[in-house]
């Protein structure tokens, strides 16, 4: 999906890479984003997959994961060996 507010980065990615490389200078930017984001390529690996795991579809409709008392079985594309 394309990130930004005008849809400009195709990936989270690049999003962090944008505001890693480039201070913004704007009366209306955060401060944190005026020198730069200071964030290392494993921060920012981190910080990727966490975004990602807010909309893990696979794990909302795990019914292993659901409320208690309704059905509690392994998905069929889950095999266990």
């Amino acid at each position: 999906a394309p990130y930004g507010h005008d849809g400009r980065f195709f990936s989270l990615m690049n999003v962090f890479e944008h505001y890693r490389s480039k201070a913004i200078n704007s009366s209306t930017t955060d401060s944190l984003f005026k020198n730069k984001l200071p964030l290392s390529n494993f921060e920012i690996g981190q910080l990727t997959a966490f975004l990602y795991t807010l909309s893990d579809t696979i794990f909302l409709k795990d019914k292993r994961f659901a409320e208690p008392g309704t059905e509690n079985t392994i998905p069929s594309f889950i095999h266990l060996h």
